[in-house]
């Protein structure tokens, strides 16, 4: 259905830009187009949302280190984080290959980062820690959904948090009201969910106090 809407979508962007093209010497026709084109970029972001929620979207992926990804957007989290809360990066020395669609990662972290702000509404600090780790007979008893031999594992923690119980267990539910917020994340956290599991991973929420959740991304 998502790839139906993306195309009627092409469609109406295209007759909107010959239209707005069609009528440039009409100043009072140009600002009603403009509104059209924006509300389509809009909606084709939203249409692409709702694939990566239900694991169907196509995902960029190419070869590139973790930590180097997660290094250069170090910079961008934290203008999203504020100044109330102090990102901490920690990373080991060895590089880690990974077939990744870095916008998308991106576009999680910043979700991620959104609920940490909620986590630590009067500030602190996010610790941000990349390892590796090998699915042996442990991991894979306690992730049966694992299919991958190795995976990259970034574990988020607040060093505050007004998370219940409840928030953790409905965290991924789209518009589930996180820590009293009317609509908490939107679709948020299940976009991060869907676009661990198109790298053969899995995003989980496993504690309250302090706010603890685990990115997994499959390294082959």
């Amino acid at each position: 259905m998502a790839h139906d809407f993306g195309n009627l979508l092409t469609i109406i962007r295209g007759f909107s830009e010959l239209l707005q093209a069609q009528y440039c010497d009409q100043p009072e026709l140009q600002e009603g187009f403009g509104e059209i084109l924006t509300a389509v970029t809009r909606a084709t972001a939203m249409t692409d949302m709702l694939a990566v929620i239900g694991r169907r979207q196509r995902l960029d992926r190419q070869p590139t280190d973790l930590r180097h990804a997660l290094a250069q957007l170090a910079p961008a989290i934290q203008t999203t984080l504020g100044t109330a809360i102090r990102l901490e990066l920690v990373t080991g020395p060895d590089a880690m290959p990974i077939r990744l669609d870095v916008a998308g990662l991106k576009t999680a972290l910043g979700y991620l980062s959104d609920l940490a702000a909620l986590a630590m509404p009067s500030g602190g600090t996010w610790r941000v820690m990349c390892t590796a780790r090998n699915a042996d007979a442990a991991f894979c008893a306690a992730h049966p959904w694992s299919r991958a031999s190795r995976y990259a594992v970034l574990a988020l923690e607040c060093s505050e948090s007004s998370f219940s119980r409840d928030d953790v267990a409905h965290a991924i539910e789209p518009f589930y009201p996180l820590a009293g917020q009317r609509q908490g994340l939107g679709l948020g956290l299940a976009f991060v969910a869907g676009w661990a599991a198109l790298h053969e991973g899995a995003f989980l929420v496993e504690a309250a106090t302090p706010a603890t959740c685990r990115l997994l991304l499959s390294l082959e």
